[in-house]
Protein backbone atom coordinates (compact mmCIF):
# COMPACT_ATOMS: atom_id res chain seq x y z
CA UNK A 1 0.00 0.00 0.00
CA UNK A 2 1.20 3.45 -0.79
CA UNK A 3 1.82 6.04 2.00
CA UNK A 4 1.72 9.57 1.53
CA UNK A 5 3.90 11.94 2.60
CA UNK A 6 3.42 14.81 4.16
CA UNK A 7 5.89 17.50 3.90
CA UNK A 8 5.85 20.12 6.30
CA UNK A 9 8.09 23.36 5.70
CA UNK A 10 10.50 25.15 8.38
CA UNK A 11 7.41 27.17 8.23
CA UNK A 12 4.49 25.23 9.34
CA UNK A 13 4.17 26.51 12.62
CA UNK A 14 4.35 29.84 11.90
CA UNK A 15 1.24 29.33 9.33
CA UNK A 16 -0.60 28.01 12.12
CA UNK A 17 -1.44 31.33 13.49
CA UNK A 18 -2.85 32.32 9.97
CA UNK A 19 -6.55 32.93 9.28
CA UNK A 20 -7.66 30.42 6.96
CA UNK A 21 -7.60 32.75 3.36
CA UNK A 22 -3.78 33.43 4.42
CA UNK A 23 -3.32 29.83 5.17
CA UNK A 24 -4.70 28.72 1.72
CA UNK A 25 -2.88 31.36 0.12
CA UNK A 26 0.82 30.75 0.97
CA UNK A 27 -0.27 27.41 0.47
CA UNK A 28 -0.96 27.77 -3.29
CA UNK A 29 2.07 30.17 -3.59
CA UNK A 30 4.52 27.00 -2.46
CA UNK A 31 2.44 24.69 -4.22
CA UNK A 32 2.93 26.64 -7.99
CA UNK A 33 6.79 26.96 -7.37
CA UNK A 34 8.05 24.54 -9.83
CA UNK A 35 5.02 25.28 -12.19
CA UNK A 36 5.73 29.39 -11.42
CA UNK A 37 9.84 28.49 -12.71
CA UNK A 38 8.59 26.81 -15.82
CA UNK A 39 5.94 29.15 -16.76
CA UNK A 40 8.22 32.34 -16.05
CA UNK A 41 11.03 30.50 -18.13
CA UNK A 42 8.64 29.57 -21.23
CA UNK A 43 7.10 33.46 -21.12
CA UNK A 44 10.63 34.75 -21.28
CA UNK A 45 11.85 32.49 -24.10
CA UNK A 46 8.29 33.58 -26.42
CA UNK A 47 9.84 36.96 -25.64
CA UNK A 48 12.91 36.73 -26.53
CA UNK A 49 11.52 34.80 -29.37
CA UNK A 50 9.70 37.64 -30.72
CA UNK A 51 12.40 39.91 -30.71
CA UNK A 52 14.78 38.19 -32.99
CA UNK A 53 11.78 37.97 -35.61
CA UNK A 54 11.56 41.68 -35.11
CA UNK A 55 15.59 42.17 -35.37
CA UNK A 56 15.71 40.18 -38.53
CA UNK A 57 12.53 41.91 -40.03
CA UNK A 58 15.07 44.79 -39.40
CA UNK A 59 18.06 43.78 -40.55
CA UNK A 60 16.67 42.69 -43.64
CA UNK A 61 14.66 46.39 -44.37
CA UNK A 62 18.73 47.78 -43.27
CA UNK A 63 17.27 48.96 -39.58
CA UNK A 64 19.50 47.12 -38.09
CA UNK A 65 22.80 45.85 -38.31
CA UNK A 66 24.22 42.04 -38.59
CA UNK A 67 25.27 41.98 -34.99
CA UNK A 68 22.51 43.37 -33.45
CA UNK A 69 20.46 40.32 -35.05
CA UNK A 70 23.29 38.05 -33.83
CA UNK A 71 22.85 39.58 -30.17
CA UNK A 72 19.04 38.71 -30.47
CA UNK A 73 19.52 35.20 -31.52
CA UNK A 74 22.01 34.77 -28.83
CA UNK A 75 19.43 36.44 -26.38
CA UNK A 76 17.06 33.64 -27.48
CA UNK A 77 19.49 31.41 -27.34
CA UNK A 78 20.05 32.10 -23.28
CA UNK A 79 16.09 32.44 -23.02
CA UNK A 80 15.60 28.99 -24.32
CA UNK A 81 18.75 27.53 -21.79
CA UNK A 82 16.84 27.20 -18.54
CA UNK A 83 13.78 24.82 -20.24
CA UNK A 84 16.55 22.72 -22.24
CA UNK A 85 15.39 19.09 -21.06
CA UNK A 86 12.43 20.54 -18.52
CA UNK A 87 9.76 18.24 -19.90
CA UNK A 88 8.94 16.70 -17.10
CA UNK A 89 5.29 16.79 -16.04
CA UNK A 90 4.38 18.21 -19.49
CA UNK A 91 4.21 16.25 -22.74
CA UNK A 92 3.77 19.12 -25.42
CA UNK A 93 6.90 20.81 -24.08
CA UNK A 94 8.95 17.19 -25.16
CA UNK A 95 7.66 17.16 -28.44
CA UNK A 96 8.35 21.35 -28.91
CA UNK A 97 11.93 20.59 -28.17
CA UNK A 98 13.35 19.21 -30.90
CA UNK A 99 12.36 21.72 -33.05
CA UNK A 100 13.28 24.62 -30.87
CA UNK A 101 16.58 22.89 -30.83
CA UNK A 102 18.07 19.95 -32.88
CA UNK A 103 20.62 18.98 -30.67
CA UNK A 104 22.67 17.05 -30.48
CA UNK A 105 23.41 17.59 -34.37
CA UNK A 106 26.26 14.74 -34.98
CA UNK A 107 25.87 14.66 -38.55
CA UNK A 108 25.29 18.24 -39.26
CA UNK A 109 22.05 17.59 -40.20
CA UNK A 110 21.08 21.30 -39.84
CA UNK A 111 23.61 22.74 -42.26
CA UNK A 112 23.19 20.23 -44.87
CA UNK A 113 19.26 20.39 -44.54
CA UNK A 114 19.59 24.29 -44.66
CA UNK A 115 22.12 24.20 -47.86
CA UNK A 116 19.53 22.12 -49.48
CA UNK A 117 16.61 24.59 -48.41
CA UNK A 118 18.90 27.73 -50.01
CA UNK A 119 19.33 25.35 -53.03
CA UNK A 120 16.13 24.79 -53.88
CA UNK A 121 14.77 28.36 -53.45
CA UNK A 122 10.71 29.29 -53.58
CA UNK A 123 8.86 30.82 -51.08
CA UNK A 124 9.45 30.21 -47.79
CA UNK A 125 7.22 31.24 -45.03
CA UNK A 126 6.46 29.48 -41.21
CA UNK A 127 4.01 27.08 -41.83
CA UNK A 128 6.49 26.07 -45.46
CA UNK A 129 9.45 25.69 -42.45
CA UNK A 130 7.22 23.24 -40.12
CA UNK A 131 6.35 20.93 -42.69
CA UNK A 132 10.41 20.42 -42.76
CA UNK A 133 12.70 18.47 -40.86
CA UNK A 134 13.04 19.79 -37.18
CA UNK A 135 16.48 20.08 -38.13
CA UNK A 136 15.60 23.15 -39.92
CA UNK A 137 12.95 24.59 -37.69
CA UNK A 138 14.45 25.79 -34.28
CA UNK A 139 17.78 27.70 -33.45
CA UNK A 140 20.65 25.78 -34.62
CA UNK A 141 19.00 26.52 -38.64
CA UNK A 142 18.75 30.56 -37.21
CA UNK A 143 22.50 30.23 -36.12
CA UNK A 144 23.91 28.63 -39.32
CA UNK A 145 22.26 31.37 -41.16
CA UNK A 146 23.96 34.07 -39.05
CA UNK A 147 27.04 32.49 -38.16
CA UNK A 148 27.95 29.60 -40.64
CA UNK A 149 31.26 30.52 -42.67
CA UNK A 150 29.80 29.50 -45.61
CA UNK A 151 27.25 32.80 -45.28
CA UNK A 152 29.48 35.42 -44.27
CA UNK A 153 29.18 38.39 -46.57
CA UNK A 154 26.16 37.34 -48.06
CA UNK A 155 23.50 36.41 -45.05
CA UNK A 156 20.95 39.45 -46.36
CA UNK A 157 20.72 37.77 -49.41
CA UNK A 158 19.01 35.26 -47.60
CA UNK A 159 16.89 37.12 -46.31
CA UNK A 160 13.87 35.42 -46.71
CA UNK A 161 14.93 32.07 -45.50
CA UNK A 162 15.96 34.18 -42.05
CA UNK A 163 12.34 35.61 -41.52
CA UNK A 164 10.79 32.35 -42.16
CA UNK A 165 12.94 30.72 -39.51
CA UNK A 166 12.35 33.59 -37.22
CA UNK A 167 9.19 33.21 -37.24
CA UNK A 168 8.89 29.50 -37.03
CA UNK A 169 10.86 29.99 -34.02
CA UNK A 170 8.67 32.47 -32.60
CA UNK A 171 6.02 30.20 -33.35
CA UNK A 172 7.05 26.87 -31.11
CA UNK A 173 7.88 29.39 -28.26
CA UNK A 174 4.29 30.59 -28.05
CA UNK A 175 3.02 27.20 -27.98
CA UNK A 176 5.27 26.29 -25.28
CA UNK A 177 3.82 29.25 -23.10
CA UNK A 178 0.96 27.91 -24.00
CA UNK A 179 1.62 24.30 -22.94
CA UNK A 180 2.90 25.91 -19.34
CA UNK A 181 -0.28 28.20 -19.13
CA UNK A 182 -1.95 25.29 -16.82
CA UNK A 183 -0.24 24.23 -13.65
CA UNK A 184 0.09 20.07 -13.87
CA UNK A 185 1.03 19.76 -9.95
CA UNK A 186 -1.87 21.81 -9.14
CA UNK A 187 -4.06 19.12 -7.73
CA UNK A 188 -0.94 16.28 -6.95
CA UNK A 189 0.13 15.91 -3.26
CA UNK A 190 3.66 17.14 -1.98
CA UNK A 191 6.07 13.91 -2.12
CA UNK A 192 4.79 14.20 -6.00
CA UNK A 193 6.06 17.67 -6.76
CA UNK A 194 8.97 16.98 -4.94
CA UNK A 195 10.11 14.00 -6.87
CA UNK A 196 8.99 16.08 -10.38
CA UNK A 197 11.36 18.59 -8.54
CA UNK A 198 14.02 16.25 -8.42
CA UNK A 199 13.32 14.38 -12.37
CA UNK A 200 13.63 18.10 -13.58
CA UNK A 201 16.67 19.09 -11.75
CA UNK A 202 18.11 15.34 -13.16
CA UNK A 203 16.98 15.41 -16.02
CA UNK A 204 17.98 19.01 -17.02
CA UNK A 205 21.82 17.99 -15.84
CA UNK A 206 22.15 15.53 -17.45
CA UNK A 207 21.25 17.12 -20.69
CA UNK A 208 23.91 19.88 -19.53
CA UNK A 209 26.52 16.93 -18.69
CA UNK A 210 26.16 15.74 -22.47
CA UNK A 211 26.50 19.03 -23.68
CA UNK A 212 30.33 19.16 -22.23
CA UNK A 213 31.29 15.18 -22.90
CA UNK A 214 30.07 15.40 -26.99
CA UNK A 215 32.85 18.18 -27.93
CA UNK A 216 35.18 16.95 -24.95
CA UNK A 217 35.52 13.88 -26.99
CA UNK A 218 38.39 11.60 -26.08
CA UNK A 219 41.82 13.23 -24.38
CA UNK A 220 44.03 14.76 -27.38
CA UNK A 221 40.81 14.25 -29.80
CA UNK A 222 38.44 17.18 -28.89
CA UNK A 223 35.37 17.33 -31.22
CA UNK A 224 34.00 21.27 -30.60
CA UNK A 225 31.65 20.98 -33.73
CA UNK A 226 29.39 18.42 -31.50
CA UNK A 227 28.73 21.39 -28.78
CA UNK A 228 25.56 23.50 -28.50
CA UNK A 229 26.25 27.33 -30.58
CA UNK A 230 29.54 26.21 -31.27
CA UNK A 231 29.06 28.33 -34.95
CA UNK A 232 28.34 31.35 -32.72
CA UNK A 233 31.26 30.40 -30.81
CA UNK A 234 29.14 31.19 -27.71
CA UNK A 235 29.22 27.48 -26.27
CA UNK A 236 30.64 28.45 -23.20
CA UNK A 237 27.68 31.31 -22.58
CA UNK A 238 25.22 28.88 -22.87
CA UNK A 239 26.32 26.44 -20.66
CA UNK A 240 27.17 29.13 -18.19
CA UNK A 241 22.94 30.06 -18.37
CA UNK A 242 22.32 26.05 -17.60
CA UNK A 243 24.66 26.05 -14.74
CA UNK A 244 23.27 28.89 -12.96
CA UNK A 245 19.83 28.20 -13.84
CA UNK A 246 20.27 24.74 -12.61
CA UNK A 247 21.46 26.32 -9.08
CA UNK A 248 18.59 28.38 -8.61
CA UNK A 249 16.10 25.24 -9.35
CA UNK A 250 18.00 23.54 -6.94
CA UNK A 251 17.70 26.71 -4.40
CA UNK A 252 13.64 27.16 -5.05
CA UNK A 253 12.90 23.56 -4.97
CA UNK A 254 15.16 20.64 -3.92
CA UNK A 255 17.15 22.74 -1.00
CA UNK A 256 13.99 24.10 0.85
CA UNK A 257 12.66 20.06 0.53
CA UNK A 258 15.73 18.37 1.72
CA UNK A 259 15.62 21.02 4.87
CA UNK A 260 12.05 19.93 5.71
CA UNK A 261 13.28 16.33 6.27
CA UNK A 262 15.90 17.69 7.90
CA UNK A 263 18.93 17.01 6.06
CA UNK A 264 19.99 20.22 6.16
CA UNK A 265 23.58 19.50 5.98
CA UNK A 266 23.03 17.62 2.59
CA UNK A 267 21.20 20.80 1.61
CA UNK A 268 23.99 23.13 2.22
CA UNK A 269 26.87 21.03 1.13
CA UNK A 270 25.07 20.64 -2.06
CA UNK A 271 24.28 24.34 -2.06
CA UNK A 272 28.36 24.72 -1.53
CA UNK A 273 28.66 22.58 -4.53
CA UNK A 274 26.56 24.35 -6.82
CA UNK A 275 28.56 27.30 -5.95
CA UNK A 276 32.07 25.63 -6.77
CA UNK A 277 30.50 24.19 -10.40
CA UNK A 278 29.57 27.69 -11.39
CA UNK A 279 32.97 29.12 -9.83
CA UNK A 280 34.73 26.56 -12.57
CA UNK A 281 33.20 27.50 -15.51
CA UNK A 282 36.32 28.65 -17.72
CA UNK A 283 35.98 32.34 -18.66
CA UNK A 284 35.01 32.86 -21.98
CA UNK A 285 32.27 32.17 -24.81
CA UNK A 286 33.45 29.36 -26.91
CA UNK A 287 34.76 26.22 -26.12
CA UNK A 288 36.74 25.19 -29.65
CA UNK A 289 40.04 26.89 -28.18
CA UNK A 290 39.86 25.71 -25.06
CA UNK A 291 39.40 22.48 -26.19
CA UNK A 292 42.70 22.47 -28.18
CA UNK A 293 44.65 22.63 -25.22
CA UNK A 294 45.78 20.89 -22.40
CA UNK A 295 44.87 23.36 -19.87
CA UNK A 296 41.79 24.45 -21.45
CA UNK A 297 40.85 20.63 -21.55
CA UNK A 298 41.42 20.18 -18.04
CA UNK A 299 39.59 23.03 -17.08
CA UNK A 300 36.73 21.22 -18.25
CA UNK A 301 37.99 17.78 -17.00
CA UNK A 302 37.40 19.53 -13.53
CA UNK A 303 33.54 21.50 -14.49
CA UNK A 304 32.22 18.03 -15.04
CA UNK A 305 33.88 16.31 -11.70
CA UNK A 306 32.01 19.05 -10.30
CA UNK A 307 28.62 18.40 -12.26
CA UNK A 308 29.26 14.60 -11.31
CA UNK A 309 29.40 15.16 -7.77
CA UNK A 310 25.77 17.16 -7.38
CA UNK A 311 24.49 14.09 -9.99
CA UNK A 312 25.81 11.24 -7.67
CA UNK A 313 24.43 13.23 -4.64
CA UNK A 314 21.51 13.75 -6.04
CA UNK A 315 21.03 10.12 -7.34
CA UNK A 316 22.12 8.46 -3.77
CA UNK A 317 21.92 10.78 -1.13
CA UNK A 318 18.96 13.24 -2.07
CA UNK A 319 16.90 11.02 -3.34
CA UNK A 320 16.49 8.26 -0.85
CA UNK A 321 16.83 11.35 1.69
CA UNK A 322 12.97 12.07 0.41
CA UNK A 323 12.24 8.70 -0.63
CA UNK A 324 12.58 8.94 -3.85
CA UNK A 325 14.26 7.16 -7.22
CA UNK A 326 15.67 9.38 -9.17
CA UNK A 327 17.70 7.96 -12.89
CA UNK A 328 19.58 9.96 -15.23
CA UNK A 329 18.70 9.28 -19.01
CA UNK A 330 20.57 10.98 -22.05
CA UNK A 331 19.26 12.55 -25.11
CA UNK A 332 20.65 11.69 -28.17
CA UNK A 333 20.25 12.95 -31.49
CA UNK A 334 20.71 11.36 -35.21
Amino acid sequence: MNKTLVIFPLSFIALLGLSGCELEAKTTESKDVLWTIQQTASQDFSRAASALVGSTTSFCQNKASLSETQQAWLNAMKAWAPLQGANVGNEQATALSWQIQFYPDKKNTTGRQMAKLLQQGGEYSSDSIGKESVAVQGLGAMEWLLFDPSNQGKVETHCALMKAVAQRIESSAQDLSRSWSTNPWQDVEAKQKDTDALRLLAAQLDATMKAIELPMGKPGYPKPYQAQSWRSQQSLTVLRENIVHLQSLYQQTLEPALEAHKQAELAKRLSAHWVTAIDSIPSGTGLKSLLESKEGYRSMITLLNNLEYIKLALHDEAGPALGMIVGFNSTDGD
